[in-house]
């Protein structure tokens, strides 16, 4: 059984968090599109480069979706996680594993490790700003 937690914050700052993630989803929606239609190709040509935009956006979805969230935590028997990480990696995992049937993406792994680093240093930064505020 799952339990949802919400967490304190301030009014303000949720409100500043929603907007950013507003923004962060504009942006990977928009590379996300430019990607279908193979206009990152240019990625290819740094090795690597890719893992650095998962990371980072995956990243900063999760950061603010976290503040947006006020900070939620999911219960799953023993364990809690950030309601955020699971928000975020969810749709993270189902989009590389459709890039399988897409002839202009990559599915991989590795890509999907770089969002699980993202999500999992960026929420930690985000619990330790938290934390450290309060």
């Amino acid at each position: 059984m799952a339990l949802v937690e919400p967490g304190a914050s301030d009014p303000k700052s949720v409100r500043a968090y929603r907007l950013a993630f507003v923004l962060v989803v504009f942006i990977a929606l928009g590379l996300s599109w430019i990607a279908y239609s193979e206009g990152l190709a240019i990625l290819e040509v740094w090795q690597g480069l890719d893992k650095v935009f998962h990371f980072t956006l995956a990243g900063a979805l999760a950061f603010c979706l976290d503040g947006a969230l006020g900070r939620c935590n999911l219960h799953v028997g023993r364990v809690r996680l950030p309601l955020a990480s699971v928000l975020v990696l969810v749709p993270c995992a189902i989009d590389e594993w459709m890039q399988r049937w897409s002839s202009t993406r990559t599915s991989s792994i590795w890509d999907f490790l770089a969002d699980v680093a993202g999500v999992t240093i960026w929420l930690g930064i985000a619990r330790r700003i938290h934390d450290d505020s309060a």
